[in-house]
């Protein structure tokens, strides 16, 4: 160390731990959200753009909807094959019954009950539809519910 031209220099600075915040929301590079602080978070589609909007917080565009492929995912463990490396939005259909009698997708769009909900070209969802952070995860990958 002694024959080296680099300097090394450290130094500390002390810091009031009454002043120090907590992160509420991390968001990474492909669009996972991990919610610290409880935070109601939805996944929106505003000017055909996937935009996810955290409340107190703002709001983070991730994309045009039409950059996106759509992807059925009917086995859940094969998800991370799926999506690596790929703007993709998975779609894990809901078990069909009583009022939900069909589930489907068809290129870019998300159909239940023949009625289309998402439509990824368009960059449109229908009225009423929400699209919510879960609690629960797919694989450690965030999950938006879609709401009717």
């Amino acid at each position: 160390m002694d024959q080296s031209d680099k300097l090394l220099a450290v130094t500390t600075q002390l810091m009031d731990p009454n002043k120090l915040r907590s992160t509420d929301v991390i968001v990474t590079e492909n669009g996972q959200v991990k919610n610290l602080a409880d935070k109601e978070i939805s996944l929106q589609i505003i000017d055909k753009d996937f935009v996810v909007k955290i409340t107190d917080i703002g709001t983070i565009d991730i994309g045009k909807t039409n950059d996106f492929s759509l992807e059925k995912i009917d086995d859940t463990s094969t998800i991370q094959q799926v999506i690596a490396g790929k703007n993709i939005a998975a779609y894990l259909p809901e078990p069909t019954d009583s009022i939900i009698e069909k589930n489907e997708t068809n290129g870019k769009k998300i159909l239940i009950n023949d009625e289309e909900i998402l439509n990824l070209n368009n960059g449109t969802i229908a009225d009423g539809v929400t699209m919510v952070l879960s609690t629960d995860k797919v694989e450690n990958l965030s999950k938006r519910d879609i709401a009717m």
